[in-house]
């Protein structure tokens, strides 16, 4: 159903935030045509409007986290709205089952359900998407006193309302050090291969100077020396 106005509600600015930060480069005017498409608005927003838009992104943004939305919109700035929902629904099931949550297991699951979505949108599930997802679902960063490496996402107190204790299970640890492993193998396979290719380099600039001193040789005349047998 088309939108006879060129007014957007909170839910269609949010889309139109997304589009920008999806595609930055994009200008204000390009984004009012996008807009217009998008929304089968009848005139296209003016490029001021849009400017406004993106400006004020952090407040649009925060009215919806306060829950301070009009009737007009309701749902959060999100680019797929299945995305969000499936991974608050693997956040609900990890709490149900005690295991804790960190940020590469997020955004690990966030990529599969992205996989299996037929339709799935153009995302890059960036650290920015990731923050904002936890701030929506009352989630914050705690660091673990025996893994400084990744920070623990847990529910706050305000959200929660109790206090969140427990290791990581060992599955989720053993999954940790695996892929800390394959990390430090990949730095040293890079490694080698940097010093591979400059040996390959060096190769090759001495095969060049070897060519470059047979070409001279072969431009040397043959002279016979007339006198020289007895």
């Amino acid at each position: 159903m088309s939108t006879k106005g060129k007014w957007l509600t909170i839910e269609q600015k949010c889309e139109v935030i997304a589009q920008h930060r999806l595609e930055p480069g994009t200008s204000y005017t390009q984004l009012a045509e996008w807009t217009k498409a998008r929304f089968e608005l009848s005139v296209a927003p003016t490029r001021q409007t849009i400017r406004n838009i993106v400006k004020g992104a952090a407040d649009i943004e925060a009215k919806r986290l306060s829950g301070n939305l009009s009737a007009k919109g309701r749902r959060p700035c999100v680019r797929s709205q299945e995305l969000e929902t499936r991974l608050e629904q693997y956040v609900a099931d990890c709490r149900q089952r005690d295991v804790r949550l960190t940020r590469r297991l997020l955004n690990t699951r966030a990529r599969e359900i992205l996989d299996e979505l037929p339709d799935a949108p153009t995302h890059n599930l960036s650290v920015g998407w990731l923050t904002r997802f936890m701030k929506r679902h009352g989630l914050s960063f705690q660091k673990d006193r025996d893994d400084a490496v990744d920070a623990a996402a847990v529910p706050t107190a305000a959200a929660a309302g109790v206090a969140v204790n427990g290791g990581m299970n060992a599955a989720a640890a053993q999954t940790l050090e695996l892929v800390a492993d394959d990390e430090a193998e990949r730095a040293r396979v890079d490694k080698l291969r940097q010093k591979a290719t400059k040996r390959l380099r060096e190769i090759e600039k001495e095969a060049r100077e070897l060519r470059k001193y047979l070409r001279q040789l072969d431009a040397v005349p043959t002279q016979t020396v007339d006198g020289l047998n007895p």
